[in-house]
């Protein structure tokens, strides 16, 4: 076959690209059939807060593709192959011939591949290609249409790295455990102090670095405006999320309620009708510091009382302890 192109459905601009594209993929391919919020949720991506010392909007993408984005897929029970690089390397032809050969298999048996754009920061899905062009049909949930890609030109990033998921089949898994191994990512994300390097705080140290950052009135602009926004969507995503969580675990209601309270407090931020003139929105910090300070604190009360109930699961011997082994 020399041409081939996937229909694809439901790839809409949200608040995280990766998913996004992971979204439109597995809901394409017949492999999920939840509401978004639920695979953000599910896959632990939700969960995941990076923020750079000075606001960089790259915070959003920053952290261990490889390890990470193959573990977000495996939770729910799905195959994935991860492969991560840079066109530096000496072996980087053996790999572009590698993975082309691998995206257009997929594409063959009706999967499209996530990948990283060469040119713009964002993850995109590879959907078709023509061996007659030589080339690969390849969108993001901002573009409208298609853009194409010369073979010749895959993985060839600017900077950074390239990136390419190949999703495969899936079993039946149950989704207590899923939901359960999305809470130890929770607490995971919670206490891991940075990704990829120290100037990029997670969890906890991520709204030391807002709240630094708004203090001394050192960051870059359109990073906040990009962060805030963002992260703000993605926390009140996940109170939608643990209300399907204590329909299964109604233990876990004192967490659902405190991530609702997190939402509220944030919300408000959301409502203020920002200029986009720095000189007048930075009379907002203050406003900003209080709402951060309390959601941190939220935040935190939270993560405790899903450290609780997964330490009290651990002891009824219902839970394989050997998934908390690295949380302690």
């Amino acid at each position: 076959m020399n041409q081939k192109k996937l229909k694809i459905e439901n790839f809409h601009q949200g608040p995280r690209s990766y998913i996004d594209c992971l979204y439109a993929l597995l809901t394409s391919a017949g492999l999920f059939q939840h509401p978004k919020y639920m695979l953000s949720g599910m896959t632990g991506m939700s969960f995941k807060f990076v923020v750079h010392k000075r606001l960089l909007p790259s915070s959003l993408d920053l952290y261990s593709w490889q390890a990470e984005n193959w573990q977000a897929v495996n939770t729910l029970g799905i195959y994935n192959e991860v492969y991560v690089g840079t066109p530096l390397d000496s072996t980087f032809p053996l790999y572009q011939r590698n993975m082309l050969d691998k995206i257009i298999r997929s594409i063959d048996q009706g999967r499209a591949s996530i990948g990283w754009e060469i040119e713009r920061p964002i993850f995109c899905l590879y959907t078709g290609y023509n061996k007659d062009d030589q080339v690969l049909f390849f969108s993001n949930s901002t573009s409208k249409e298609d853009d194409v890609l010369l073979f010749d030109n895959l993985g060839l990033i600017s900077e950074g790295h390239w990136f390419v998921q190949i999703i495969g089949d899936s079993i039946e898994k149950d989704y207590r455990d899923i939901y359960l191994e999305s809470l130890e990512c929770a607490v995971r994300e919670w206490y891991t102090e940075y990704k990829v390097t120290p100037d990029y705080g997670s969890g906890k140290i991520a709204y030391k670095n807002l709240l630094d950052a708004f203090r001394c009135r050192d960051f870059n602009i359109d990073g906040a405006y990009y962060i805030l926004e963002t992260y703000i969507d993605i926390k009140i995503e996940i109170c939608s999320y643990m209300d399907a969580i204590i329909k299964e675990i109604p233990d876990l209601a004192d967490v659902a309620f405190l991530y609702h309270r997190l939402a509220d407090i944030l919300l408000p931020l959301k409502q203020i009708k920002l200029t986009g003139n720095a000189r007048d929105d930075i009379n907002y910090i203050p406003e900003a510091i209080k709402a951060f300070r309390d959601a941190m604190t939220t935040e935190e009360n939270a993560i405790k009382e899903i450290e609780r109930y997964l330490k009290d699961y651990i002891n009824n011997r219902s839970f394989n302890p050997s998934r908390l082994k690295n949380l302690y």
